[in-house]
C-alpha cells in the first residue's frame, strides 16, 4: 500500500503562511484594473464636493454679509444709507455700490458716520474697494442729485453691492448681494420705490 501526500489544486481556501485563506485575502484586497481606478475617482470626486459644500458654508469662499437701512431722504443732494455687517468668518470687499437708478446722478459714498449738517464733506468717487474684517460694520451711504423727477422708476430696484472674498483663491470671485428691498414705506404710508423714496422732499408728493 503507497502512502499517497500532496497538496489540492485549484482550492481557493488554502492557508497562506499567515494562516489567512486565500479567499479572504481576495475580498481585503481590491483587484487592479480600471473599474477599481473608476471607483477611487468616484469617490476622491465625491469627496471633494463635499469639502467645496463644507468650505462654502463657512463663508470662506462665499462673502456672506447682513444690512438694514440707516437714513435716505434729503432735500438735495439726496441721500442713502445702510449698515452692511460681515458674516464671514475672513475679510471681504465691497467691490462696488448701488446701481444709479433713472433720474439720479451719483455724487459719491460716505462710509463716515452720517451727518446732515456736513453730507458732502466725507462724500469720496475712490471709496471702493472698501475691506471689512470679519464681523466688521460699516455705514455706507450713497449721495445723488436729482436729475429727473418724472424719469425716477415706481418700482423693481434693488439696492445690491458687489462683495467679494478679499484675500487668497476665491478674491477673483464678486458676488452680488441684496441689502435693501426695492419698495420703501413711504411719508404717507404707501409702498414706493426707493428713488422715489429718497427724491420725496426734492421731487414733492408723486415725484412730480
Amino acid at each position: 500500500m503507497t502512502n499517497m501526500t500532496g497538496t489540492a489544486s485549484g482550492s481557493s481556501s488554502q492557508p497562506d503562511e499567515q494562516g489567512v485563506p486565500a479567499d479572504v485575502l481576495d475580498a481585503l484586497v481590491p483587484p487592479s484594473g480600471s473599474r477599481w481606478r473608476r471607483v477611487v475617482a468616484w469617490m476622491s470626486f465625491g469627496a471633494a464636493i463635499v469639502a467645496a459644500g463644507w468650505v462654502w458654508s463657512l463663508g470662506i469662499a462665499n462673502p456672506e454679509i447682513s444690512s438694514r437701512a440707516a437714513t435716505w431722504g434729503g432735500d438735495g443732494p439726496v441721500h442713502i444709507g445702510f449698515q452692511i455687517n460681515s458674516e464671514s468668518p475672513v475679510a471681504l470687499e465691497i467691490t462696488e455700490g448701488f446701481d444709479v437708478p433713472p433720474g439720479l446722478r451719483l455724487l459719491g459714498y460716505s462710509t463716515a458716520p452720517f451727518d446732515p449738517d456736513a453730507r458732502l464733506q466725507s462724500v469720496r468717487d475712490d471709496v471702493f474697494p472698501y475691506r471689512l474684517a470679519a464681523g466688521e460694520t460699516v455705514g455706507l451711504t450713497a449721495f445723488y442729485e436729482v436729475d429727473d423727477c418724472a424719469a425716477l422708476p415706481r418700482g423693481g430696484v434693488d439696492v445690491e453691492v458687489t462683495v467679494a472674498i478679499a484675500d487668497g483663491p476665491f478674491s477673483r470671485f464678486t458676488h452680488h448681494r441684496q441689502i435693501g428691498e426695492d419698495l420703501f414705506v413711504g411719508d404717507d404710508g404707501s409702498l414706493t420705490s426707493w428713488p422715489m423714496a429718497v427724491a420725496a422732499f426734492v421731487c414733492g408728493a408723486g415725484g412730480e
